[in-house]
Protein backbone atom coordinates (compact mmCIF):
# COMPACT_ATOMS: atom_id res chain seq x y z
CA UNK A 1 0.00 0.00 0.00
CA UNK A 2 1.09 3.40 -0.55
CA UNK A 3 0.81 6.84 1.03
CA UNK A 4 1.27 10.26 -0.49
CA UNK A 5 2.82 13.40 1.42
CA UNK A 6 2.97 17.00 -0.37
CA UNK A 7 4.87 20.17 0.56
CA UNK A 8 6.24 21.71 4.11
CA UNK A 9 4.09 23.61 6.46
CA UNK A 10 0.54 23.53 8.21
CA UNK A 11 -0.65 23.81 4.57
CA UNK A 12 1.40 20.62 3.68
CA UNK A 13 0.36 18.49 6.22
CA UNK A 14 -3.55 19.19 6.03
CA UNK A 15 -3.14 18.09 2.38
CA UNK A 16 -1.12 14.64 3.02
CA UNK A 17 -4.11 14.19 5.80
CA UNK A 18 -6.33 14.86 2.85
CA UNK A 19 -3.95 12.38 0.37
CA UNK A 20 -4.37 8.90 2.25
CA UNK A 21 -4.77 6.15 -0.36
CA UNK A 22 -6.25 3.20 0.34
CA UNK A 23 -4.61 -0.36 -0.05
CA UNK A 24 -4.56 -1.34 -3.09
CA UNK A 25 -3.56 -5.57 -3.77
CA UNK A 26 -2.95 -7.06 -6.70
CA UNK A 27 -3.00 -10.78 -8.13
CA UNK A 28 -2.90 -13.12 -10.68
CA UNK A 29 -4.74 -15.77 -11.22
CA UNK A 30 -6.01 -18.69 -13.90
CA UNK A 31 -9.48 -17.71 -12.57
CA UNK A 32 -11.99 -17.79 -15.85
CA UNK A 33 -13.54 -14.31 -16.37
CA UNK A 34 -16.32 -13.19 -18.68
CA UNK A 35 -15.10 -13.20 -22.62
CA UNK A 36 -15.33 -9.77 -22.56
CA UNK A 37 -13.02 -8.97 -19.86
CA UNK A 38 -10.21 -11.05 -21.06
CA UNK A 39 -7.27 -9.98 -22.76
CA UNK A 40 -7.20 -12.85 -24.83
CA UNK A 41 -10.00 -13.17 -27.36
CA UNK A 42 -12.78 -15.90 -26.77
CA UNK A 43 -14.92 -16.69 -29.19
CA UNK A 44 -18.48 -18.67 -27.50
CA UNK A 45 -20.77 -21.17 -29.49
CA UNK A 46 -23.63 -21.71 -27.84
CA UNK A 47 -26.42 -24.46 -28.62
CA UNK A 48 -28.31 -22.48 -30.49
CA UNK A 49 -25.68 -20.91 -32.85
CA UNK A 50 -24.91 -24.46 -33.78
CA UNK A 51 -28.46 -25.48 -34.77
CA UNK A 52 -28.43 -22.47 -36.71
CA UNK A 53 -25.04 -23.67 -38.66
CA UNK A 54 -27.02 -26.50 -40.36
CA UNK A 55 -24.49 -28.56 -40.08
CA UNK A 56 -24.47 -32.36 -38.71
CA UNK A 57 -21.25 -32.71 -36.74
CA UNK A 58 -19.35 -30.26 -34.52
CA UNK A 59 -16.61 -31.10 -36.73
CA UNK A 60 -18.14 -29.57 -39.35
CA UNK A 61 -19.08 -26.24 -37.31
CA UNK A 62 -15.73 -25.93 -35.92
CA UNK A 63 -14.05 -26.23 -39.46
CA UNK A 64 -15.61 -23.18 -40.58
CA UNK A 65 -14.41 -21.05 -37.91
CA UNK A 66 -12.17 -18.04 -39.46
CA UNK A 67 -9.53 -18.72 -37.17
CA UNK A 68 -9.56 -22.14 -38.23
CA UNK A 69 -6.75 -22.49 -40.91
CA UNK A 70 -4.42 -24.28 -42.98
CA UNK A 71 -3.15 -27.65 -41.30
CA UNK A 72 -6.74 -28.69 -40.10
CA UNK A 73 -8.52 -32.37 -40.82
CA UNK A 74 -11.73 -32.91 -42.25
CA UNK A 75 -13.57 -36.49 -42.22
CA UNK A 76 -13.20 -35.90 -45.59
CA UNK A 77 -9.62 -34.91 -45.97
CA UNK A 78 -7.95 -36.97 -48.75
CA UNK A 79 -4.63 -38.96 -48.77
CA UNK A 80 -4.58 -37.91 -44.89
CA UNK A 81 -2.42 -39.90 -42.23
CA UNK A 82 -5.67 -39.62 -39.73
CA UNK A 83 -8.12 -40.38 -42.17
CA UNK A 84 -11.59 -40.35 -41.09
CA UNK A 85 -10.80 -38.08 -37.95
CA UNK A 86 -11.69 -34.07 -37.61
CA UNK A 87 -8.73 -32.03 -35.99
CA UNK A 88 -8.97 -28.38 -35.96
CA UNK A 89 -6.15 -26.33 -36.53
CA UNK A 90 -6.25 -22.57 -34.73
CA UNK A 91 -4.41 -20.18 -36.29
CA UNK A 92 -2.58 -22.14 -39.19
CA UNK A 93 -0.52 -23.68 -36.15
CA UNK A 94 -1.45 -27.38 -36.72
CA UNK A 95 -3.73 -29.94 -35.37
CA UNK A 96 -0.98 -31.03 -32.63
CA UNK A 97 -0.52 -27.58 -31.93
CA UNK A 98 -4.40 -26.98 -30.56
CA UNK A 99 -5.96 -28.17 -27.07
CA UNK A 100 -9.27 -29.45 -27.22
CA UNK A 101 -10.92 -29.99 -24.14
CA UNK A 102 -14.17 -31.64 -22.86
CA UNK A 103 -15.30 -29.85 -19.81
CA UNK A 104 -12.05 -28.61 -18.96
CA UNK A 105 -10.63 -32.50 -19.72
CA UNK A 106 -8.52 -33.57 -22.14
CA UNK A 107 -9.68 -36.93 -23.81
CA UNK A 108 -7.99 -39.85 -25.56
CA UNK A 109 -6.51 -39.12 -28.84
CA UNK A 110 -7.63 -40.16 -32.33
CA UNK A 111 -5.90 -43.33 -32.97
CA UNK A 112 -3.74 -41.97 -36.57
CA UNK A 113 -1.37 -39.17 -35.51
CA UNK A 114 -1.52 -36.92 -38.28
CA UNK A 115 1.38 -37.32 -40.40
CA UNK A 116 2.06 -39.90 -38.04
CA UNK A 117 3.49 -37.68 -35.12
CA UNK A 118 0.72 -35.32 -34.27
CA UNK A 119 -1.71 -36.23 -32.00
CA UNK A 120 -5.25 -34.42 -31.99
CA UNK A 121 -9.10 -35.14 -30.59
CA UNK A 122 -11.02 -35.81 -32.91
CA UNK A 123 -14.28 -33.19 -32.73
CA UNK A 124 -16.22 -34.87 -35.06
CA UNK A 125 -17.14 -37.67 -32.45
CA UNK A 126 -18.33 -36.08 -30.21
CA UNK A 127 -22.32 -35.67 -30.29
CA UNK A 128 -23.53 -32.22 -31.12
CA UNK A 129 -26.63 -32.68 -29.49
CA UNK A 130 -25.10 -32.99 -26.12
CA UNK A 131 -23.06 -29.80 -26.52
CA UNK A 132 -24.17 -26.95 -24.53
CA UNK A 133 -21.79 -23.74 -25.93
CA UNK A 134 -17.97 -24.16 -27.33
CA UNK A 135 -15.27 -21.65 -26.08
CA UNK A 136 -12.70 -21.01 -28.69
CA UNK A 137 -9.70 -19.49 -27.37
CA UNK A 138 -7.96 -18.03 -30.30
CA UNK A 139 -4.33 -17.36 -28.64
CA UNK A 140 -1.08 -19.22 -27.10
CA UNK A 141 -2.34 -20.86 -23.99
CA UNK A 142 0.71 -23.10 -23.51
CA UNK A 143 1.95 -21.24 -20.21
CA UNK A 144 -0.95 -23.05 -18.67
CA UNK A 145 -1.83 -25.99 -20.79
CA UNK A 146 1.37 -27.21 -22.26
CA UNK A 147 3.23 -27.18 -25.42
CA UNK A 148 -0.14 -28.87 -27.27
CA UNK A 149 -1.79 -25.24 -26.45
CA UNK A 150 0.55 -23.37 -28.62
CA UNK A 151 -1.96 -22.58 -31.05
CA UNK A 152 -5.14 -21.80 -28.94
CA UNK A 153 -7.68 -24.19 -27.06
CA UNK A 154 -11.56 -25.24 -27.74
CA UNK A 155 -13.33 -26.39 -24.80
CA UNK A 156 -16.54 -28.06 -25.18
CA UNK A 157 -18.95 -27.63 -22.93
CA UNK A 158 -21.26 -30.63 -22.33
CA UNK A 159 -25.14 -30.11 -21.35
CA UNK A 160 -25.83 -30.81 -17.74
CA UNK A 161 -29.19 -32.13 -18.18
CA UNK A 162 -31.98 -32.37 -21.00
CA UNK A 163 -35.69 -32.71 -21.08
CA UNK A 164 -37.45 -34.99 -22.67
CA UNK A 165 -36.52 -37.11 -26.06
CA UNK A 166 -34.70 -36.08 -29.43
CA UNK A 167 -34.44 -37.86 -32.62
CA UNK A 168 -32.98 -36.91 -35.74
CA UNK A 169 -32.31 -37.97 -39.08
CA UNK A 170 -30.38 -37.13 -42.19
CA UNK A 171 -30.03 -37.81 -45.58
CA UNK A 172 -27.99 -36.65 -48.25
CA UNK A 173 -25.10 -36.99 -51.15
CA UNK A 174 -23.40 -35.46 -53.94
CA UNK A 175 -25.26 -34.06 -56.81
CA UNK A 176 -23.61 -36.92 -58.80
CA UNK A 177 -25.42 -39.31 -56.60
CA UNK A 178 -22.28 -40.32 -54.38
CA UNK A 179 -20.60 -39.42 -51.50
CA UNK A 180 -23.77 -40.59 -49.61
CA UNK A 181 -24.56 -39.16 -45.75
CA UNK A 182 -26.59 -40.74 -43.53
CA UNK A 183 -26.81 -39.74 -39.51
CA UNK A 184 -29.46 -41.03 -37.09
CA UNK A 185 -29.07 -39.26 -33.46
CA UNK A 186 -30.92 -38.91 -30.56
CA UNK A 187 -30.68 -37.79 -26.60
CA UNK A 188 -32.79 -38.72 -23.77
CA UNK A 189 -32.74 -36.72 -20.79
CA UNK A 190 -34.16 -37.98 -17.31
CA UNK A 191 -34.43 -36.09 -14.35
CA UNK A 192 -34.98 -32.83 -13.35
CA UNK A 193 -31.71 -31.01 -11.57
CA UNK A 194 -34.06 -28.11 -9.73
CA UNK A 195 -36.41 -30.08 -8.48
CA UNK A 196 -35.16 -33.43 -8.01
CA UNK A 197 -31.26 -32.50 -7.48
CA UNK A 198 -30.27 -35.54 -9.54
CA UNK A 199 -30.48 -35.29 -13.69
CA UNK A 200 -28.44 -36.25 -16.68
CA UNK A 201 -28.89 -37.65 -20.42
CA UNK A 202 -27.67 -40.18 -22.81
CA UNK A 203 -27.07 -39.25 -26.06
CA UNK A 204 -26.14 -41.72 -29.19
CA UNK A 205 -25.16 -41.58 -32.84
CA UNK A 206 -24.78 -43.14 -35.69
CA UNK A 207 -23.12 -41.52 -38.98
CA UNK A 208 -21.94 -42.89 -42.62
CA UNK A 209 -20.85 -41.15 -45.35
CA UNK A 210 -19.87 -42.74 -48.71
CA UNK A 211 -16.76 -42.26 -50.79
CA UNK A 212 -15.77 -40.33 -53.68
CA UNK A 213 -13.83 -41.86 -56.39
CA UNK A 214 -11.61 -39.59 -58.03
CA UNK A 215 -12.09 -41.23 -61.49
CA UNK A 216 -15.70 -39.80 -60.88
CA UNK A 217 -14.47 -36.05 -61.46
CA UNK A 218 -12.67 -36.30 -64.39
CA UNK A 219 -12.06 -32.44 -64.24
CA UNK A 220 -9.81 -33.12 -61.18
CA UNK A 221 -8.18 -36.52 -62.26
CA UNK A 222 -7.89 -35.66 -66.34
CA UNK A 223 -5.25 -34.94 -67.94
CA UNK A 224 -6.78 -33.24 -71.15
CA UNK A 225 -5.15 -29.90 -71.23
CA UNK A 226 -6.13 -28.99 -75.13
CA UNK A 227 -8.82 -26.52 -73.98
CA UNK A 228 -6.21 -24.64 -72.28
CA UNK A 229 -3.88 -24.68 -75.17
CA UNK A 230 -1.96 -27.73 -73.58
CA UNK A 231 -1.59 -31.32 -74.83
CA UNK A 232 -3.77 -34.66 -73.83
CA UNK A 233 -1.61 -36.80 -72.06
CA UNK A 234 -3.92 -40.03 -72.40
CA UNK A 235 -3.65 -40.30 -68.29
CA UNK A 236 -6.61 -42.60 -66.75
CA UNK A 237 -7.27 -41.65 -63.11
CA UNK A 238 -6.71 -44.10 -60.80
CA UNK A 239 -10.14 -45.73 -59.92
CA UNK A 240 -9.05 -46.44 -56.41
CA UNK A 241 -7.75 -42.85 -55.28
CA UNK A 242 -10.39 -41.08 -53.67
CA UNK A 243 -11.38 -37.37 -53.34
CA UNK A 244 -12.91 -38.15 -50.24
CA UNK A 245 -12.78 -41.03 -48.53
CA UNK A 246 -15.73 -43.45 -46.26
CA UNK A 247 -16.41 -42.42 -43.01
CA UNK A 248 -18.43 -44.36 -40.02
CA UNK A 249 -18.91 -42.50 -36.90
CA UNK A 250 -20.15 -43.80 -33.78
CA UNK A 251 -20.63 -42.35 -30.24
CA UNK A 252 -22.27 -42.92 -26.90
CA UNK A 253 -22.07 -40.30 -23.83
CA UNK A 254 -23.80 -40.26 -20.63
CA UNK A 255 -23.46 -37.69 -17.92
CA UNK A 256 -25.41 -37.53 -14.52
CA UNK A 257 -25.32 -34.47 -12.68
CA UNK A 258 -26.31 -34.17 -8.89
CA UNK A 259 -26.55 -31.27 -6.67
CA UNK A 260 -24.70 -31.48 -3.57
CA UNK A 261 -25.04 -29.29 -0.15
CA UNK A 262 -22.77 -26.17 -0.08
CA UNK A 263 -23.29 -25.35 -3.33
CA UNK A 264 -21.14 -28.22 -4.71
CA UNK A 265 -21.91 -29.89 -8.01
CA UNK A 266 -21.11 -33.55 -8.72
CA UNK A 267 -20.68 -34.75 -12.55
CA UNK A 268 -19.85 -38.05 -13.79
CA UNK A 269 -19.75 -38.63 -17.79
CA UNK A 270 -18.96 -41.04 -19.43
CA UNK A 271 -18.58 -41.77 -23.48
CA UNK A 272 -17.19 -44.61 -26.26
CA UNK A 273 -16.53 -42.32 -29.04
Amino acid sequence: WAQATSGDGAAGGEAADKASLARVTVTGSNIRRASAETPSPVQNLTAADIARTGYSTLGEVLQHLSANNMGSLGQATPGAFGAGGSGISLRGLTVGATLVLIDGHRMASYPLPDDGQRDFVDIASIPVEAVERVEVLKDGASAIYGSDAMAGVVNVILKRSHEGTALQAEIGGASRGDGRMVKVSGIRGFGDLTRDGVAGYLSAGFRRQGSVLLSDRPALGGSDWTRYGGEDLGLVANPALQVAPETRTYSLLGKVTALLPQDWTLSVAASVL
